[in-house]
């Protein structure tokens, strides 16, 4: 339920104009289990945020070759 955990994503991908791509992310957790979920789970979530962000880059970045 969101009144113990709310957790928001917002991705933005750029072109930078060299045929590169930036990739921007903000995520937000609130709520009373936001603190011990990112205790438990902070490392996983960034693994998990950094490997979607550089997959989603790479495809990016291809479809523009």
């Amino acid at each position: 339920p969101r009144l113990l955990i709310d957790a928001a994503r917002w991705q933005k991908l750029e072109q930078a104009g060299d045929g590169t791509t930036i990739y921007r992310t903000w995520e937000s957790f609130a709520g009373p289990l936001a603190p011990l979920v990112l205790l438990l789970f902070r490392d996983d979530i960034e693994r998990g945020f950094t490997a979607t962000g550089q997959a989603l880059k790479r495809r990016t970045e291809s479809l523009l070759r």
